[in-house]
């Protein structure tokens, strides 16, 4: 890690969505985020957080970006609990939770456009 002044601080993801009501909806009812912004009249840019954690979504068709091609990484103190919440809420996860050979136990979630998230942590789920 660097102290150099002025080195960015914060990195948010920016996920390109078709139907940004329904995502935004996924974010917060399966993945546990809340909306911290909304912006334009219609709605076509929203920031979503949880935790230290920062996605904005926006609608594919005011960027004109590619859908679903979009991967982050959440590190987690309890990567066994969060998969728990996560299963409960309803997410869709398309990997299953597993201790990986690089040394992080981790599952992976995917939005209603392909986009990718994976949830790790420390091996045996919990720091």
């Amino acid at each position: 890690m660097s102290d150099v002044p002025n080195d960015p601080r914060e990195c948010i993801a920016v996920f390109a969505v078709t139907d940004l009501e329904a995502s935004l909806g996924y974010f917060e009812n399966q993945l546990g985020f809340g909306v911290a912004f909304r912006f334009g009249e219609p709605t076509y840019y929203v920031e979503v957080c949880r935790g230290a954690v920062t996605i904005h979504l926006t609608d594919a068709d005011d960027r004109k970006a590619s859908i679903g091609r979009a991967t982050i990484s959440l590190m987690v103190d309890d990567v066994n609990a969060t998969h728990r919440e996560l299963v409960t809420r309803g997410a869709n996860i398309t990997v299953e939770i597993d201790d990986r050979p690089y040394g992080l136990r981790d599952f992976m979630v995917e939005d209603p456009d392909g986009n990718h998230i994976a949830f790790g942590g420390p091996l045996g789920g919990e720091a």
